[in-house]
């Protein structure tokens, strides 16, 4: 069980941690990398803050919904040194960045991971509203759409599969954060909210009954 003073501990790892993620596998190479360019250093720790609540969950498997070109699942991986499984969710459409260029998610991630020796992976081109059921995990990171259905029906995905631990991020945005209170009503039997963790955006950990 998660102790009281998860999210201390985490800010403070996060305040005194230098690690920058290689910026083609970070947010600064995203197809709109000026929007995250304008905000680097509150970006940099956001990613710093996810890192370091992985380091301190210590998960053996992680499964994240909403993983784009792999920011996140960067940052976590880089948490528990590689050592953990992945699986991740989204539809992983190919486009072109800012400077019109061919920007497709997939090609970065797997170039992440070979630059990792990485191979414990599965990535899931889907939509996830068609999704019906995920792989039990040690922590599943819920970073997909961010409206309140959205949201709900992700981390109900999480709940049902029996995730130990869950991570929504975006916690600031308003139907996220309905939603979340009402999936900790409706489900409290199976799930209670930890903490909060302070971020750019905000994150909040849930964790199995």
């Amino acid at each position: 069980m998660v102790t009281k003073d998860f999210a201390k501990k985490v800010a403070e790892k996060s305040q005194a941690d230098t690690w920058v993620p290689a910026k083609e596998h970070s947010v600064f190479n995203s197809y709109d990398a000026s929007y995250y360019e304008g905000h680097r250093e509150a970006f940099i720790h956001k990613y710093r803050v996810l890192k370091n609540a992985t380091a301190l969950l210590e998960p053996e498997s992680i499964v994240e919904l909403g993983s784009s070109h792999g920011p996140g699942t960067n940052a976590m991986l880089t948490g528990v040194d590689w050592k953990a499984s992945y699986v991740g969710y989204d539809s992983y459409g190919p486009t072109t960045n800012e400077q019109g260029e061919p920007w497709d998610p997939v090609v970065i991630m797997k170039s992440m991971f070979q630059a990792n020796s990485f191979e414990k992976y599965n990535l899931e081109m889907c939509d996830l509203r068609q999704v019906e059921s995920i792989p039990e995990a040690d922590l599943c990171f819920v970073d997909a759409m961010h409206d309140y259905r959205g949201c709900y029906q992700d981390t109900l995905l999480a709940i049902r599969a029996e995730c130990k631990h869950i991570l929504i991020d975006d916690y600031h945005g308003e139907e996220v954060k309905f939603a979340v209170e009402d999936i900790c009503n409706n489900y409290r039997d199976e799930v209670r909210q930890v903490c909060y963790l302070e971020h750019l955006s905000g994150l909040v950990l849930l964790e199995r009954i």
